[in-house]
């Protein structure tokens, strides 16, 4: 465990708190997956999430640690931010604490986007809580979004993720 790592947990992994009781940001290291501490905050609309589910980082969210199920509330292009490991309410204005996965391998709750095919970059879509192929813009031929995963298993929703943090 690198110095400084927090050791000790008050949350089990499953763990849904209407107050901050990590300090948003956490890291936390199980076996070959890392995991987050975040502040769930939609402001437009009520989208509950479930485990799997893809959450994206708030538009100017990223350094307070803020995710949303409701894309609407995220950049235009949104960041995905990491899987829920639990089940959210997702209700608009109200605040939810939770670990979301942010490395390591997962299944995805939500079919993989843009028919991708094992290997392939994924990066958040633009439908709530889903993960869709990254793909090139045609005029520059930089990608359109920020790629988050790789398909392992496409029908299994298998990924290997690698969300910044």
């Amino acid at each position: 465990m690198p110095a400084g790592q927090k050791k000790v947990f008050a949350t089990p992994l499953t763990a849904v708190e209407s107050t901050d009781k990590e300090g948003v940001g956490t890291i936390r290291i199980e076996g070959n997956k890392i995991y987050k501490w975040v502040k769930l905050l939609n402001s437009t609309a009520t989208v509950a999430g479930v485990a799997g589910d893809l959450v994206a980082y708030a538009a100017n969210g990223y350094d307070q640690h803020t995710v949303v199920t409701d894309f609407t509330d995220a950049d235009t292009a949104p960041v995905g931010a990491g899987l829920l490991v639990a089940s959210v309410n997702g209700t608009a204005g109200t605040a939810e604490y939770c670990w979301i996965q942010i490395a390591g391998p997962a299944v995805a709750n939500q079919a993989l986007g843009g028919t991708p095919g094992e290997g392939a970059p994924l990066m958040a879509g633009t439908t709530d809580k889903t993960l869709t192929l990254a793909t090139a813009n045609t005029t520059s031929g930089a990608l359109n979004g920020l790629p988050i995963a790789a398909a392992v298993d496409v029908a299994g929703k298998k990924v290997a993720l690698n969300c910044p943090f």
